[in-house]
């Protein structure tokens, strides 16, 4: 009936069950759901809205398709409408025991239970189920797993979420007050081992859905985009493990080399040993247990933690199912204490497994919507909370709000917050290269000729103005797609790396050379007055082209330093950021007024520069980005050296192999240094055929015994 497109599901079960029945399934949803759970109207458009918990309103949605209105329903129910709240007992949703019920009492005396919960749970606590006549037969235990097997895997493995909805009825009950609705089983336990309410066992299964969550499209590609950037994204998840398989598979987190064959899944594959487990299964993992399989406490009665276990699971799991806001917090806590990086024999054993470990203590992100993942929220590195669905302690606990609820904001928030990262390095080395330049020169200077060439008003300028235009113009790049495709930066890495000191030392290298050159030779080659011969009130010609072309190659510098990681072409991107190319347009107009029309006031030759020196300052500032080009090619050239190095060092340490001959045949074998022959540089060892035989010859080698060894006439 499901399949029949032309008429809603809701319409399709009135249609096929009989009145009594479908009065029952609308009234059990429309009891058992939360007040905050709701529908919305919008006047203008007609279209439906949901508000709170998703689950909830796609049940709302059926009970509104199948022609009921939910909130009349609740409303002429006692025990649930808000005038007779107190005849009530609700049993409110936990992750410990995932599932909810609501008591309310009926017309003839006595009280009845609506549950909704996790399929698997709710069915093992059913006695008895429904047919669709509405008569009450007996439940079996075959006829339990026939429901798993024919129902609930079915719909899991379509990434469907499965919930069950059941009801008691408890005559002897004679108010919300009665300790028999607080009664607890003596076997029956929770999810989380605590036990059961009575009332909430015995029950009579009267449907179970399958609801679909379907994957926002942009999902799967940003989960794309995070494994690009070196972002390793995790499923913890309170759905049954095949749903959260199926899920998993179709957004990318299950990757082709976490499956193998299992002809006997309906898939006919599966995740491969730790790579998807349940919440029970991962708390016996990685906490110390008894003998009879329950959790060991610590002084603080809380799970006794192994931290040794946790690092033998954490790097394969992919997946958890069936878990608790606690194995949230289990999950960033050993995440963040663990040390697998720094066992480089564990970390080659799983790179051979394609499982990368990032070098470095993990940095945890966490997402969550619930009062119960506060704790993990605040304890990650950076917590994540839902703006839509998330409670307000959810948002409080965090460090940043998603306000559309989207995972490909996640994305954007990581884009942003390297592109934060790139800003403060960009400006680093722009000042630093300033700096080095700006005190050589000045070092210089005052030891020769007693004072410094720049004088501290042009220093200021070059401060107050210059730099702080600059550090808004490197400041507001805005982020670009190859942001996430550099792996993440190690907590012990430097702010300063390798490429920005190539890029610094050579700039400032460069604009120093210019500069020394202006200073020493400058008035010789401009046929001016040598600076420091003139008098020090009158600013000098010598000493404002020294001044104009160390800022104009400040300014191409600026250029420069947009790039990071030896990007050949420094003007991608250029004309995206409007503020940028106006700061450094300002820039230069603002030193072209103070070179020409400064004076006095910036100690600058009356009358500005003449065209063939203002040539010579634009050529010199020009040429910085040509100078870029090859520290580009110097910082290429060296890394590829380094990485030979690097790939030499890896090799295994032998003495080389040994060749031999046999009547057998020919043979190879590489043996490690163990012999004085082959701690030589000798690619191969020729035996002379008379001396042994093969066997002889590599337990000779092996040390034995002696050797006959003929040098080769080809060596």
């Amino acid at each position: 009936a499901a399949g029949d497109s032309k008429r809603s599901l809701g319409r399709q079960l009135v249609e096929l069950l009989p009145e009594k029945l479908a009065h029952l399934l609308a009234h059990l949803i429309c009891v058992d759901t939360m007040d905050e759970s709701f529908l919305e109207v919008n006047e203008a458009t007609g279209a439906t809205g949901f508000k709170g918990n998703p689950t909830e309103c796609a049940l709302l949605s059926l009970v509104a398709e199948m022609g009921y209105d939910y909130a009349a329903l609740r409303h002429d129910t006692p025990g649930r409408s808000l005038a007779t709240a107190a005849r009530g007992k609700p049993f409110m949703f936990s992750s410990k025991r995932k599932m909810m019920s609501w008591a309310v009492p009926l017309p003839r005396g006595g009280y009845r239970v609506y549950c909704k919960g996790a399929s698997e749970i709710v069915i093992a606590r059913c006695d008895a189920m429904l047919s669709a006549s509405g008569e009450a037969a007996p439940l079996s235990d075959a006829k339990r797993q026939q429901l798993m097997e024919t129902v609930v895997r079915p719909f899991a493995g379509e990434a469907y979420r499965t919930i069950a909805l059941a009801y008691r009825d408890l005559p002897g009950v004679k108010s919300a007050s009665s300790k028999e609705l607080e009664a607890t089983h003596s076997t029956m336990t929770n999810a989380d081992g605590s036990a059961a309410y009575v009332a909430e066992t015995g029950l009579t299964l009267l449907a179970l859905t399958g609801i679909a969550d379907p994957l926002r499209p942009e999902v799967p590609g940003a989960i794309e985009r995070c494994n690009r950037a070196g972002i390793d994204v995790r499923m913890v998840t309170g759905d049954n493990l095949d749903t959260a398989v199926a899920i998993a598979k179709n957004c990318g987190i299950l990757r082709p080399q976490d499956l193998e064959p299992d002809p006997a899944h309906a898939a006919g594959e599966r995740p491969k040993p730790k790579r998807a487990l349940e919440g029970r299964e991962f708390r016996a993992l990685v906490h110390r247990t008894h003998a009879d399989g329950s959790l060991a406490l610590d002084e603080e009665g809380k799970p006794e933690f192994l931290q040794t276990q946790f690092d033998k699971v954490w790097p394969y799991l992919r997946v958890l199912a069936r878990s608790s806001p606690a194995d949230k917090l289990t999950l960033a806590n050993g995440l963040n204490k663990s040390t697998v990086f720094a066992d480089a024999q564990q970390v080659e054993e799983l790179r051979r497994e394609g499982i990368v470990v990032f070098p470095d203590r993990q940095v945890v992100a966490m997402t969550g919507d619930g009062t119960n993942d506060a704790p993990a929220l605040k304890r990650a590195d950076v917590g994540f909370a839902m703006g839509v669905a998330g409670t307000q302690i959810a948002k409080d606990a965090c460090d940043i709000v998603l306000l559309d609820d989207n995972f490909a904001s996640i994305v954007v928030a990581a884009k942003w917050g390297r592109n934060v990262y790139a800003s403060i390095s960009k400006f680093l080395q722009f000042q630093l290269t300033v700096n080095i330049v700006a005190v050589s020169l000045a070092i210089i200077g005052s030891i020769v000729f007693q004072e410094s060439p720049i004088a501290a008003v042009q220093m200021l300028w070059v401060n107050l103005i210059m730099d702080s235009l600059a550090s808004l113009a490197l400041s507001t790049e805005p982020p670009s797609e190859e942001l996430l495709a550099r792996p993440p930066v190690n907590r012990s890495t430097s702010i300063v790396t390798r490429q920005m000191w190539i890029n610094m030392l050579g700039q400032a290298a460069y604009q120093l050379g210019v500069t020394l050159f202006v200073l020493f030779h400058g008035a010789e080659h401009f046929h001016v007055l040598d600076g420091h011969d003139v008098d020090n009130s009158k600013p000098s010609v010598h000493y404002t082209i020294l001044f104009n072309a160390f800022v104009l190659m400040t300014l191409c510098n600026e250029v420069n330093c947009r790039k990071l990681e030896g990007e050949f072409n420094v003007f991608a991107g250029v004309c995206s950021n409007a503020w940028f190319v106006g700061v450094l347009l300002g820039t230069l107009v603002l030193q072209v007024l103070a070179v020409q029309f400064g004076g006095r006031a910036l100690r600058c030759a009356e009358g500005g520069l003449t065209t063939h020196q203002w040539l010579f300052c634009v050529g010199a500032g020009l040429f910085s980005l040509v100078w870029q080009q090859a520290l580009n090619c110097y910082s290429l050239l060296s890394r590829r050296v380094d990485a030979r190095r690097k790939r030499i060092k890896k090799k295994p340490a032998h003495g080389g192999a040994v060749k031999f001959m046999s009547r057998t045949g020919n043979g190879f074998q590489e043996f490690r240094r163990s012999n004085p022959y082959l701690g030589k540089s000798l690619s191969t060892l020729r035996f002379s055929p008379s001396s042994k035989t093969a066997p002889d010859l590599i337990s000779a080698v092996a040390g034995t015994g002696p050797v006959a060894v003929s040098r080769p006439s080809s060596y």
